[in-house]
């Protein structure tokens, strides 16, 4: 069968399912499981990979769960990864299928990928006398962590995910709320930024607020270093770079009349060019030096683990694209010039392979389904669903008859 012909054959079969992923969309936004806690979700996607004659393995870690799918003539492998976990954000939502799980929603359109990965696997399942090589189906937990936290990608690598069969590339893809549902976003070279978190703290005396003197106010100072670590971003990053720093969380102080004598914030730092991360996070040393000097007290900055770029790879951005152009048009095809500045532990899994993130459109702002990311109203066109599995069943495809 030519690809052409292939290509057609998965847009129909992705058309014939898409009630069913529908459906199960719905029943895991019902019933959303935060990080390391997606033991339903979990067991609802072992049992459809098993159904369809997949090698299924569970537990790697926790609730993770793996499927191989191999084709009829030996290859290379190639991996499609999607998450699984839920947001502590109550859904607010009018309509039947919203989170039944108090301040718990899928807020950020895991459940649709689950629907989309799935449905990959059910089309290609169909098709596996086609495929030279294997296809490994990764459901990962925790993709929503705060940096600091057990990280889900991280530790399906740790444990042995990639590899029986060796992974060679991987896809993944996001719901993607600037585009309408049709659509799928291409980035050539940066997707998503990378991320560090930090922590702030200020080391003053405590003094009576009747007597001020006789204290060294770490809150006074501490809000003279928020100002000046915004104005990093204005003042000491080119227009041309794109940088973002956000101070989320302050804490410290006992008491009204006490001049506080300790205050640490938290917060977050984003950019896309890493050489940039590191001139940030040694200027905001600096900064906070600085600023402790001037006000008696003594400053100290911690960051978290770096959490990388997802850089999409050249060639695999020019497979997605071709097959995208044939199956959705070109005018659905939008090139994405700046990579977004949240970040993606998907960046783990690209650190010694290559790798593609896709952006699916899933907005329709006609149906009010045009809600930005970890909004509590946030939903989507549940067309995207056939729209995702469609292109990434070609893209798989592709990659493994090039290889």
């Amino acid at each position: 069968m030519e690809p052409k012909e292939l290509f057609k054959a998965f847009q129909v079969e992705a058309r014939r399912i898409e009630k069913e992923l529908i459906s199960l969309r719905r029943q895991i936004h019902r019933h959303p499981e935060p990080r390391w806690e997606e033991w339903t979700t979990s067991k609802i996607v072992a049992e459809r990979m098993r159904a369809l004659g997949l090698e299924v393995k569970t537990g790697v870690p926790d609730t993770a769960v793996i499927a191989n799918l191999r084709g009829k003539s030996p290859g290379r492998c190639v991996a499609l990864r999607t998450d699984l976990d839920a947001l502590a954000i109550a859904d607010g939502k009018k309509v039947e299928y919203a989170s039944t799980v108090p301040n718990v929603s899928h807020a950020c359109g895991h459940d649709v990928h689950i629907a989309v990965v799935t449905g990959v696997a059910m089309v290609l399942s169909k098709f596996r006398d086609h495929l030279p090589g294997t296809v490994k189906f990764i459901f990962q937990p925790s993709e929503e962590i705060p940096l600091e936290d057990r990280d889900g990608a991280r530790e399906v690598i740790q444990a042995g995910g990639l590899e029986n069969p060796h992974v060679d590339a991987i896809f993944g893809l996001h719901s993607w709320p600037e585009l309408r549902a049709g659509q799928v976003g291409v980035n050539p070279g940066p997707a998503m930024a990378c991320a560090t978190g930090f922590n702030i703290t200020l080391r003053g005396e405590k003094a009576h607020a009747g007597t001020p003197q006789f204290g060294r106010d770490a809150l006074l100072a501490m809000c003279q270093a928020i100002i000046s670590v915004h104005h990093l971003i204005s003042r000491r990053v080119a227009a041309a770079d794109c940088a973002a720093i956000n101070i989320g969380t302050i804490s410290g102080g006992q008491s009204r009349s006490i001049v506080a004598d300790e205050v640490t914030v938290g917060g977050t730092m984003r950019t896309i060019d890493v050489s940039v991360r590191e001139r940030l996070k040694e200027e905001m040393r600096q900064m906070v030096a600085g600023v402790a000097q001037a006000y008696g007290a003594k400053g100290e900055v911690t960051f978290s683990p770096d959490m990388p770029p997802v850089i999409n790879d050249e060639r695999l951005t020019r497979i997605v694209d071709s097959v995208a152009r044939a199956i959705l048009g070109d005018n659905n095809v939008v090139p994405l010039k700046i990579g977004a500045m949240t970040a993606e532990n998907f960046a783990l899994y690209i650190q010694d392979r290559p790798g593609f993130y896709l952006k699916l459109g899933i907005a329709n702002a006609e149906t009010g389904k045009a809600y930005p990311l970890h909004h509590e109203l946030f939903d989507v066109d549940e067309r995207a669903i056939q729209t995702g599995v469609s292109v990434l069943c070609a893209a798989l495809y592709q990659y493994l008859v090039e290889t």
